[in-house]
Formats: C-alpha cells, sequence, structure tokens
C-alpha cells in the first residue's frame, strides 16, 4: 500500500472511530461491537416481535430465475413475521447481472444482499472491500454444511466466512432429458435411452428416418457457451478423468491443459452429430430455453441441459418427458468438480447500514429457504441433514437430483495449498485467454478451425506461459508462492480430496 492510501485509511479509521465515540454518547440506538461492528439485535437472543421497531428496508439482488417463487414466499412469511422489516428483491436476468454488479461496485451502490456470480469471486470482492462477513449469520451452524462449502480463497477469508450458501454445491450437474412421445412414435421405448456415443448415434438416426425427419436425435442450446462449456466438461471428464473438467488443471503437473483426448474426442463427436444430421440444425442458433421449446414441441427426442428444466417444462404442461446421465463415449463414469468456489450463494455490502435486519432475514432463510428447496423440489440444500429429511415427490427431479449429487467430487484447488495463490489469480485477472471449448466447437462446426486439438492447446500454452509469468512476478514482491502450490500428489480421480 502506497504512503497516500495508508495516510488516507488511517485518517477515515480516526473519523470512523470519532463519529461512533459521539454516536455513542448522544443515541440510545442499536449497539455497537468496539471497532465499529454493528451487534446483531438477535446475537444470543432476537428482539421481541411485539417490541416496536423502526420500518426498515433491506434491498437484495437475485439472478436465478428458478427460485423466484420461492424467494416470494419466503420474503412473505419473514415480512409477517418481522413486520417492520421490508425485503425490497430485485430479480435480475443472468445475462445482465454481471454488469449490473460491476457498475454498482464502482458507483458504491450495491444493495444489502447481492448474489454471487463466478466472474466476480470472493477474493476480487474482498480485495475490493465491498463484502461483510457473515460468521454471526452462520455462526456454529458451520458443521452441518456439505463438504467443501466453507473452503479458504472461496468462500473465506482468513478464517472470515463471506457467502451465505443459496443451494448445495453438487447442482448445475448436467443431463440427458428424453422425450417420450417422440421415442414411442419411432418405435422405441426407455430401454432404448441411450448410455454411449455409438448408441445415441444409432438411436438419433433412428428417430430421424421413422418419424420422417419431423424429430431430430438431439438439441441443445449451443448460443450459450457456459452451457456448452459445462457439457463438454462432463463428457470429456469420463475420457481423461486426471484433468479437472472445468478447470483443466492436471493436478499432478500443476500444468493447465486444454487438448486433452477428453475434450477433443468430445468436439469431434458432436461435430459428427451434427454432420450426420442427429443434432438439431437450429442448436447452433438457439439458447437454452429455445432448446428446451424446441424439444418440449417433439422436435427432438433428446435435449442435453440442466435440472433447472423441469419446473419450466411443467409450468408449460409438458409432462411425457424422463430424465437419464449424459451419454459417456463408453458408457464410463463422468464426475463434476467442487473446489470450494460457490455455485449459488449471496455475499452482504460491507456498507449496509442494516446488518441487523440483513443477519435476520439470512437465519431465517437457513431454516425456511432451505428447507422449501427441497420440499418446492427446486434443489438440495447446502445442508445434507435437510435434503434426507424432506421427501421429493416428482420422480424425474429426485432421479435427476440424486444423479447429480453423485456426480460431483471436492477436488483440489492451489487456494486450499496456500492461499498467497490468490494473489496470483488477482494478477492474472483479465489476462487469461478468452477462448473456451465451446468457442472452440463453434468455429469447428462452421468450419473456420480444422484442427480442434492445435487450437485448444494453444489455449493451454496461454494459459500456463500467464501462470508461470505471473508467478514470478508475485515472488519478486516478498510474497511466498511457488508453482508446486499447483501440484497435488495425493490426488485421485472420482474420490474427494482431502485436504491435508
Amino acid at each position: 500500500m502506497t504512503k497516500s492510501k495508508k495516510l488516507i485509511s488511517i485518517c477515515c479509521i480516526t473519523l470512523m472511530v470519532a463519529m461512533l465515540l459521539l454516536a455513542g454518547c448522544s443515541s440510545g440506538g442499536s449497539s455497537q461491537a468496539e471497532g465499529g461492528e454493528p451487534v446483531p439485535s438477535d446475537s444470543g437472543s432476537a428482539v421481541a416481535d411485539t417490541e416496536k421497531q423502526e420500518d426498515v428496508t433491506i434491498t437484495m439482488w437475485m439472478r436465478w430465475p428458478e427460485f423466484a417463487e420461492l424467494n416470494k414466499e419466503v420474503i412473505a412469511k419473514f415480512e409477517a413475521k418481522y413486520p417492520y422489516i421490508h425485503v425490497e428483491n430485485t430479480e435480475v436476468a443472468t445475462s445482465q447481472y454481471l454488469p449490473q454488479l460491476q457498475t454498482a461496485i464502482a458507483g458504491s451502490e450495491l444493495p444489502d444482499i447481492f448474489a454471487n456470480y463466478s466472474s466476480l469471486p470472493l477474493y476480487q470482492l474482498h480485495d475490493l472491500d465491498v463484502v461483510h462477513s457473515l460468521n454471526d449469520v452462520i455462526g456454529d451452524q458451520k458443521d452441518k454444511f456439505e463438504k467443501g462449502m466453507f473452503t479458504p480463497g472461496m468462500t473465506m477469508i482468513d478464517g472470515d466466512i463471506y457467502a451465505f450458501p443459496i443451494t448445495s454445491n453438487h447442482r448445475d450437474g448436467y443431463v440427458m432429458y428424453y422425450n417420450k412421445d417422440v421415442l414411442q412414435k419411432a418405435g422405441l421405448g426407455e430401454q432404448d435411452i441411450p448410455k454411449n456415443w455409438d448408441d445415441l448415434l444409432k438411436v438419433g438416426k433412428q428417430i430421424e428416418e421413422k418419424t420422417d425427419g419431423k424429430a431430430y436425435g438431439v438439441v441443445m442450446g449451443m448460443q450459450e457457451h457456459w452451457l456448452v462449456n459445462n457439457i463438454i466438461a462432463h463428457l470429456s471428464s469420463a475420457i481423461t478423468p486426471e484433468v479437472l473438467p472445468n478447470s483443466h488443471l492436471n493436478p499432478h503437473t500443476g500444468q493447465y491443459v486444454y487438448d486433452t483426448d477428453g475434450i477433443v474426442e468430445t468436439l469431434q463427436y458432436i461435430k459428427k452429430l451434427s454432420d450426420e444430421e442427429v443434432l438439431h440444425p437450429n442448436s447452433l442458433l438457439v439458447k437454452a430455453p429455445e432448446a428446451a421449446t424446441l424439444f418440449a414441441g417433439g422436435q427432438a427426442a433428446f435435449l442435453m441441459s440442466g435440472l433447472w428444466e423441469i419446473p419450466t417444462f411443467y409450468k408449460a404442461g409438458f409432462q411425457s418427458f424422463g430424465v437419464a446421465p449424459l451419454p459417456t463415449k463408453d458408457g464410463k463414469a463422468m464426475y463434476e468438480e467442487v473446489n470450494g468456489d460457490p455455485k449459488s450463494a449471496l455475499y452482504v455490502s460491507k456498507k449496509t447500514k442494516h446488518f441487523n435486519e440483513v443477519k435476520l432475514f439470512l437465519q431465517f432463510m437457513m431454516d425456511e429457504y432451505y428447507k422449501g428447496l427441497v420440499s418446492n423440489e427446486i434443489n438440495f440444500s447446502p445442508i445434507p441433514e435437510i435434503n434426507q429429511s424432506v421427501e421429493i415427490k416428482d420422480a424425474n427431479l429426485k432421479k435427476g437430483l440424486d444423479m447429480q449429487d453423485n456426480l460431483f467430487f471436492f477436488t483440489p484447488h492451489p487456494f486450499i495449498k496456500n492461499l498467497n495463490t490468490v494473489q496470483v489469480n488477482e494478477a492474472m485477472s483479465g489476462k487469461l485467454p478468452k477462448e473456451k471449448p465451446a468457442d472452440i466447437l463453434e468455429g469447428y462446426l462452421v468450419g473456420q478451425i480444422t484442427d480442434v486439438k492445435q487450437a485448444l492447446k494453444k489455449i493451454g500454452d496461454a494459459h500456463n506461459q500467464l501462470l508461470k509469468k505471473t508467478i514470478e512476478e508475485v515472488k519478486a514482491k516478498g510474497v511466498e508462492v511457488d508453482s508446486s502450490d499447483w501440484q497435488f500428489a495425493d490426488w485421485e480421480s472420482f474420490k474427494s480430496y482431502e485436504v491435508k
């Protein structure tokens, strides 16, 4: 930190202390802990509901459409219990959320509570000094959460919790839906659901032939590159499990590898589906919702997507479907990473003026929201005990959630070995190759790329060169960090990593 920044910080702290001392002498309002931290009104025991409270509004931004109805339900219950607290929730479209969040941070206009986004990880938000510690919110409930939920650099910094989990981290596992009506028209049944790539190609051709070209084998919303990247990751992990499917790190070597046999063969297979007209031709042109509509409308027998489609299908009146695992090359198992980075979580603005009320709301969510996730058949909560105690009646969702839950394993990450690696990630932010496997696939399908292995290798080489250069730069500043922090000799595929 520069001398000028230190001087400003000292002045600010001095001013804050002076203001707090004045406030303590002149006001009988809510108490403050030493150093200015608010003492939650329900620390130890909540403020009596009968006591007259000043009306307060806390603001919140959410970005997951599948949770929208549950949000309304839980907020209504909370406001009924605490009539003096109003929760003003704004549902932001995922596609618009990142720029809105960046603008709010730049203008110091964050809401009291806001949803996480992977492109703005905790360590960056903490470095920007915009997030509030949630130790008082989680309290002694920490051990009830699933393994790997509270991880250094991901949900915790210097031992303090900053992320409030919304769902289990075992979410966004991808599945293959099948349209029972299309299968029936093609003279096929659920026993014909493909488990491997050869069978998917074969069944896809049968469907096109027996429906006189009215239905294709598979449809995907390939305009959503995040969706395609995740599906590629799932499929490739069955072929090259030694390389982490999403982060592309080989924990044994500490190198990032994109041109694995798994990714190369997956891209080649998807192109084969396209070339042989098993893949719906509109797949390249549509996003996930449009692809789901084509599938529900009988234009494809199979849809590759996430579990969030299930309530959407029911809401649209479509029920003639089932859910199955994605078919892999040889029918072998695949897996997904859990490295502590929360799939869906909430942060609290450090500048909130209503932390007492925010704490009450988040603790209320731990009771009502987590149960509602499961009872409303949306997803699993981050507390396994709740998931086991609440019955899921819908067969499709129960099957999908069970498949998804068994798909995830806790994987190694440099943060858990040496938190100083956060500084390397921060220095690399914005400089990493912007191309991902989905970008290569798009170029491959339209003929702009002919050698996918070389194109993928180029991404990996650029990533590793940047990593090496950045480690050297950070070390030169006196930070203890080394390339070995990215190496985990004891990592085994299909086993949750045990933190030593």
